[in-house]
């Protein structure tokens, strides 16, 4: 398998919640990748870039919930996430 990607993180703004400082994220991505049967089969045809943007809420310190719409070969795809924060 090889991916590569770019992300930047763009703070929409910040907000009390609930009593925890939340921020708001706006984020654009592109990446390109696949997954390969064996070295010798690496061809650059087989390459498949997908772009797209995630939003994201991150509730200081500990909890950030995204959901990512990503578009590529397959068509658009999202996911949904909620994790604590590293």
């Amino acid at each position: 398998m090889i991916v590569t990607g770019m992300e930047q993180r763009c703070r929409l703004m910040a907000m009390r919640v609930g009593g925890v400082t939340t921020s708001f994220w706006l984020d654009p991505f592109v990446a390109v990748g696949t997954v390969f049967p064996d070295p010798a089969s690496m061809q650059a045809k087989y390459f498949r870039p997908v772009y797209g943007f995630a939003l994201r809420a991150v509730g200081r310190p500990q909890i950030v919930g995204s959901a990512d719409f990503g578009y590529g070969q397959e068509g658009l795809k999202i996911f949904l996430d909620i994790n604590y924060a590293y």
